[in-house]
């Protein structure tokens, strides 16, 4: 399995607000956003600069909201990795002791199979992978 495309992703209240500021102030384009329909208010988005994506989230999202850590307490950021094949790595980082926080679920709103993880300190990271969401159906 390999580990790539690293981004960082955080939480708000106000993804609005985090969306129009990082493209005014640093040009960073809207990628994605949840809901599609631009009348209503963001939910996720990904914004994009030279090739590094930035996400933000609602902290209550079920799936990208808050996590708690191996402490319980609540984090405001996630480091996030793709991997081809996150079932194979979560069962290779829990056999080494890895915390495993959330176990691999798919996730076909998003088109991803998505599991987390604990670092030494607590910290999540989230593990990721594309699904083919029409198998799903």
């Amino acid at each position: 399995m390999t580990f790539k495309n690293l981004f960082f992703m955080a939480y708000t209240r106000d993804i609005n607000r985090l969306v129009d500021f990082y493209g005014a102030a640093f040009g960073f384009e809207q990628k994605y956003r949840w809901p599609e329909d631009p009348t209503e208010p963001i939910e996720f988005a990904e914004m994009v600069l030279d090739g590094r994506e930035l996400w933000f989230a609602l902290p209550d999202d079920p799936w990208h909201g808050l996590r708690p850590g191996a402490s319980s307490e609540p984090v405001s950021h996630v480091l996030c990795l793709k991997t081809d094949d996150v079932d194979a790595a979560v069962s290779r980082l829990r056999a080494v002791g890895t915390p495993v926080l959330y176990e691999p679920t798919d996730q076909p709103c998003y088109g991803e199979r998505m599991a987390y993880v604990a670092d030494p300190d607590g910290r999540p990271i989230l593990l990721y992978s594309d699904i083919d969401v029409d198998v799903l159906v």
